[in-house]
């Protein structure tokens, strides 16, 4: 994204909240929607969509939570490494520690991925495959983000706040959520659906 764009989409964000922003809801909706759709390939129900269009930040939301006492105990953790990374990211060049956070948020996501993976076996989880591809493709994608800051040819701040801030509220308003409510329906104690905790 060009400083222009970056400067585009700020200025675009302080103008929707506004008191006398010409934009309805609906139109932010809109647009978040097919961006998700055109940059990484997947679309949100409106109600994630509304909690991200109304966050500012990379923070921790009651929103998010799912239910299960250890998933959204970890969800929380990988939200303050996230908001950390924001505060890093924004700050300036030689007091950055960006490599040192994204590999915290590495590790961090990495092992949360195995409880929730652990989780689903446990109850077998009809969605287990398309569940871990997700995981998968969070890796990847955060283990590049690592790989080309540390190599100087990083996405700009902005392109890497929004991915995370977009995927981790998708990941965790339906993949999640379609989790716990598979635990709850197999009727599994969340002690048992969290065997693998630490």
């Amino acid at each position: 994204m060009s400083r222009q764009a970056e400067r585009g989409a700020l200025d675009f964000s302080q103008e929707i909240k506004s008191p006398g922003c010409p934009f309805k809801t609906s139109m932010i909706k809109s647009f978040l929607d097919g961006y998700l759709t055109r940059k990484w390939g997947f679309r949100m129900r409106n109600s994630a969509i509304t909690s991200i269009a109304d966050a500012s930040s990379l923070s921790w939301t009651d929103a998010l939570l799912t239910g299960h006492e250890r998933i959204d105990a970890d969800h929380r953790h990988i939200f303050d490494i996230a908001h950390r990374l924001e505060a890093e990211l924004l700050a300036p060049p030689e007091h950055s520690v960006v490599g040192e956070v994204l590999v915290e948020l590495i590790e961090y996501t990495g092992e949360h991925f195995l409880r929730e993976e652990a989780v689903m076996r446990s109850i077998r989880f009809a969605r287990y495959d398309e569940h871990k591809r997700e995981h998968d493709l969070l890796v990847q994608k955060v283990n590049a983000l690592h790989r080309n800051f540390m190599d100087g040819n990083g996405d700009s701040p902005g392109e890497v706040l929004d991915f995370l801030r977009m995927w981790l509220t998708h990941h965790i308003l339906h993949l999640d959520m379609e989790l716990v409510r598979g635990v709850k329906a197999a009727g599994a104690p969340e002690e048992t659906a969290s065997a693998q905790d630490d």
